[in-house]
């Protein structure tokens, strides 16, 4: 039997897999979304249970993202989709205080060892109760972390200007 290739899947053009981290909510799938309208999205009443997937090709690279649940009872999940990762994003929503949760996910994070961008979404119309330097604090010290971007997720532009730093 011969086994060939997807026509979809190019050798010559570098792959990166990028996970998305963060509690329920935060705006990972609408992240992905605003790039990859046709992605997929595992969910149950609007809640991502499973993983959410789109590939997206961008100044000669292929990124693969992968939308992780936000739920506590998801993690090990989020440990599966996160093999053999080349970065993670960590969303915030800054509508939201920091809570226990997010830490509990930044901690999953340093355990794997993966060079991460906290992305700090500023949701329209929400006040923001979650500050930059609220996110740079609680993530500075933990390695791999390469820096913040604050914007609205739903705004193409600024999905972009993260692929920009991967």
């Amino acid at each position: 039997m011969k086994i060939t290739p997807s026509v979809f899947y190019n050798p010559a053009m570098p792959l990166k897999k990028i996970v998305i981290f963060g509690k329920g909510e935060a705006g990972k799938s609408t992240f992905i979304s605003t790039i990859i309208p046709d992605a997929i999205n595992v969910n149950h009443r609007g809640r991502t249970i499973a993983l959410d997937f789109g590939t997206y090709r961008h100044n000669g690279r292929e990124f693969h993202f992968y939308g992780t649940p936000g739920q506590a009872r998801f993690n090990c999940i989020r440990d599966i989709l996160a093999l053999n990762a080349h970065h993670a994003l960590m969303v915030f929503d800054a509508s939201r205080p920091l809570e226990i949760t997010d830490s509990d996910i930044l901690r999953e994070i340093e355990g794997l060892s993966l060079p991460f961008f906290a992305i700090l979404n500023l949701k329209r119309g929400h006040k923001s109760p979650l500050s930059e330097s609220d996110v740079s604090g609680i993530c500075k010290d933990i390695p791999g972390y390469r820096g913040l971007f604050c914007g609205d997720v739903k705004d193409q532009g600024f999905v972009i200007s993260v692929l920009n730093a991967l």
